[in-house]
């Protein structure tokens, strides 16, 4: 089972290759919406990569810019999800 830091990993690994294509390194603390890293598309597009690497299910209700301004917060929401 993966724990919290191997979800943060994935989801900095999948911005930098799938969102940025890059490997840049020093996204883990940053805004990433504020920042232009994930917009409306990009928070799509991970959505979708998190319900299928996770097996998890996300609602409308969970597409907010608060579950997706880090990493950190991605990876509770989706850590959570998870325990579910």
């Amino acid at each position: 089972m993966d724990t919290i830091d191997d979800v943060k990993n994935q989801v900095s690994q999948f911005i930098q290759q799938e969102i940025l294509y890059e490997e840049n390194g020093h996204i883990e603390n940053s805004l990433l919406i504020d920042e232009g890293i994930l917009d409306s598309f990009g928070i799509l597009k991970m959505a979708s990569f998190l319900e299928n690497k996770f097996k998890i299910k996300l609602s409308p209700l969970d597409l907010t810019i608060d579950n997706f301004a880090t990493i950190d917060a991605i990876a509770k929401q989706t850590w959570k999800k998870m325990s579910c």
